[in-house]
């Protein structure tokens, strides 16, 4: 008679509890002129993926193996990490980094920490730097199924929070950051088809890790939903004095509420009111599920679709299509933006994410919800040295769509104009029954329409010093009116939705400038 005897549960190193909450494709080690480098770089990255996609599976990417780790808690050598931003990863570390380099001393780095671990972050794990003149934090965040850029743009609200507590109290500290940013993958639609990399930002690894191992795997664990809530310095009403001695970039100045110029624009400027918001849980929600049904919609990566994500797409869809670009495109790059400004802001709760926004797209597209004018796009390239821009595709939310989310255009036999909002370019209402994408009557010239798409890449980027100029010359523009008759002919026969031939790289290669 055997007996079975149950094998004990082996107990899980420091090592790999680190391994797993940090990045397996970025980390650095500190270099001879003592500041970190990545030990893969965004072509070794990009080569790595080219090369699976290829059938090639030797790896061509270094790793931070136990040996590393153990030269690191040794002293012996100094590596650094960047926390792992794929879907897959439920949890990450990340460092809090106060600093005193140029003003401060420990004892306020301490303080400052002590402060946080009492008010805000329960079982702070924290040690001093290996210079002595500051203290390392780490806690652990909770993302969830969130991707790189969502847990990102989560940091750099910490990051904020943090900096707008320093300069409320009187530490003596420099200044405070969060480190260890995820890096930045952007997918294609292939398997292994890695378009673009962007490293993240490095942190160093906690030296004593190996020692207080109990301690390092104890310490904060904080939500993504958490970091969110976290109370903005704007709402507050305060105005903090300076923590950083170097100048503030944008995003701080903002969050911070220093008065400057006012910035306009898609992205500067709301364009969404508390009401438009409200009909996120509302109508647009409903739609929203009554789309899906019974559907689970999954995107690239096992990413699932839900009725918030396909609330904020509708939300969206309906703003793009009653102000689109002069020349009728609407890239992929205008829906990113936007949508990371309202998360930025709080409006949404949901991160940008491009897998479930082709999903959503084609999703509508399959229920002839969307409109079509040119399906076609081409990526853009660097050739000899040069840039060559692409071309987006041409669509937007189709007429029966516009009428459920209650934004169709009702004709009157007024002359009445509107104004995009984001290009600031005055286009006339066009007849009820008529394909919105190819009536245009009130035409500008092609000079004026160049100008108008250079003033919308600069309002769209809150860059708007020359807008009431290009406004003044818009209307005093002359202009070419279609006969009437046309516009009747358009009306009564609408085109058919043309056939998706392929993308313009399949059918006839990437098409460069000249």
């Amino acid at each position: 008679m055997s007996i079975h005897r149950k094998k004990s549960r082996k107990i899980q190193t420091i090592f790999t509890w680190i391994r797993q909450r940090t990045s397996p494709f970025d980390y650095g080690v500190k270099a001879g002129a003592g500041r970190p480098v990545h030990c893969n770089t965004n072509d070794d990255v990009l080569m790595h993926f080219q090369a699976l996609q290829a059938g090639y599976w030797i790896r061509r990417l270094s790793k931070l193996d136990n040996a590393d780790m153990a030269d690191h808690f040794a002293g012996e050598k100094t590596f650094y990490f960047a926390a792992d931003g794929r879907c897959s990863v439920f949890e990450v570390l990340v460092n809090l980094d106060i600093d005193c380099h140029h003003s401060g001393s420990l004892d306020g780095a301490v303080a400052f920490a002590e402060y946080l671990k009492a008010a805000c972050f329960p079982n702070l794990y924290y040690e001093v730097s290996t210079n002595g003149n500051g203290v390392h934090g780490y806690i652990v965040v909770v993302k969830g199924d969130l991707g790189d850029e969502g847990l990102n743009s989560a940091l750099g609200r910490l990051d904020r929070w943090l900096k707008h507590e320093l300069s409320r109290g009187d530490w003596d500290v420099e200044n405070v950051e969060v480190k260890g940013q995820a890096p930045v993958f952007t997918w294609g639609e292939h398997k292994y088809e890695l378009k673009t990399y962007k490293s993240g930002q490095l942190a160093k690894l906690p030296r004593e890790a190996l020692a207080r191992s109990d301690e390092l795997r104890g310490t904060t664990r904080i939500t993504v939903d958490d970091l969110r809530r976290l109370r903005s310095p704007s709402a507050t009403g305060e105005t903090p004095k300076p923590v950083v001695r170097k100048p503030r970039s944008r995003m701080d100045r903002i969050a911070f509420g220093v008065n400057e110029e006012k910035q306009v624009g898609s992205i500067s400027g709301r364009h969404f009111d508390s009401h438009e918001l409200a009909k996120l849980k509302g109508d647009y929600l409903e739609i929203a599920t009554e789309l899906l049904g019974e559907t689970r919609l999954v995107a690239t990566g096992r990413k699932v679709v839900t009725p918030e994500d396909l609330a904020i797409f509708l939300m969206l869809l309906r703003f793009f299509t009653n102000s689109m670009n002069v020349d009728g495109t609407l890239p992929t790059a205008r829906w990113r933006e936007m949508w990371l400004a309202l998360y930025e802001a709080g409006d949404v709760e949901r991160a940008w994410c491009h897998h479930r926004y082709a999903a959503m797209r084609d999703l509508l597209s399959r229920k002839d919800l969307l409109s079509w004018e040119d399906e076609a796009y081409v990526i853009g390239s660097e050739v000899h040295g040069r840039h060559v821009p692409g071309t987006a595709a041409k669509w937007r939310a189709s007429e029966g769509l516009m009428a459920r989310l209650g934004g169709a255009e009702r004709s009157s036999g007024c002359k009445e104009r509107r104004r995009s909002i984001l290009y600031g370019c005055s286009v006339s209402n066009q007849p009820s029954r008529a394909p919105i994408f190819f009536e245009s009557i009130t035409v500008l010239d092609h000079d004026l329409q160049d100008k108008a798409m250079e003033e919308g890449e600069k309002i769209l980027y809150g860059c708007s010093s020359s807008r009431s100029h290009f406004l003044s010359k818009a209307r005093t523009q002359r202009q070419r009116a279609e006969p009437a008759f046309i516009v009747r002919l358009r009306a009564e026969i609408p085109p058919s939705r043309p056939q998706f031939a392929g993308y313009s790289w399949q059918r006839e290669g990437l098409r460069l400038a000249a």
